[in-house]
């Protein structure tokens, strides 16, 4: 059985802590999705995840530099418009502003790039997912989100390990909390939120399970 491991309250923790595993899971996840540049990254990460984790600005590029060194992303600049004649005025400040404006997007689309995942990154992708630690739910999350880029069983067997790992704590919770008051009553609540994702994984294994051949 997958080792227990009593989780954590309080804020979100940084994506990056505990390896860089789970950050590389998170950043090729959404390229496999589509290709896109790093604020865009960092946006749907932490609108998605920001419950459980919150990508950090000064993980994110070192990381993505790190996956691109190692042929699993690629990345172009993103396009920007150059100086259009059109737009002069007649009037020397007015053209040097132009002039000043365009020079500026320009050295901008410079720290400015799109990323994409390669063929090579999708292969690492899948292989994170299908080693992903379970009983840190964190990683659990990061994994069953991207897990359609891994193969149907690879999912089935995440969600039954996770639910082998819930089942433990829920034992631990409701012992624990045999005493009453506020001590049982708080493990009353966190008894309910297992017991509510114990069954929702009874219903992710049913529907997941139809996929496997």
């Amino acid at each position: 059985m997958l080792e227990q491991r009593r989780q954590q309250a309080g804020e979100p923790e940084k994506v990056s802590r505990g390896g860089a595993d789970s950050l590389d899971l998170v950043l090729l996840g959404f390229l496999a999705l589509e290709p896109l540049h790093g604020y865009e990254i960092n946006r749907r990460a932490n609108r998605c995840f920001g419950s459980i984790a919150r990508l950090s600005w000064g993980s994110l590029y070192p990381a993505l530099a790190r996956l691109q060194r190692r042929g699993f992303v690629t990345s172009r600049p993103v396009g920007t418009r150059g100086f259009d004649g059109s737009q002069l005025s007649g009037s020397l400040a007015a053209e040097f502003a132009l002039v000043s404006a365009v020079a500026n997007r320009r050295a901008s689309a410079r720290n400015r790039k799109v990323y994409e995942i390669t063929e090579a990154g999708r292969e690492r992708l899948s292989e994170l997912v299908a080693r992903a630690e379970v009983e840190e739910s964190r990683s659990f999350w990061f994994a069953i989100s991207f897990s359609e880029k891994a193969e149907p069983a690879i999912r089935v067997e995440l969600l039954r390990q996770r639910k082998q790992v819930l089942t433990a704590q829920l034992h631990e919770l409701r012992h624990a909390g045999e005493g009453g008051g506020a001590f049982g009553m708080a493990m009353a609540g966190l008894s309910s939120r297992l017991q509510a994702e114990l069954e929702w994984c009874d219903k992710a294994i049913a529907e997941s399970s139809r996929d496997v051949g």
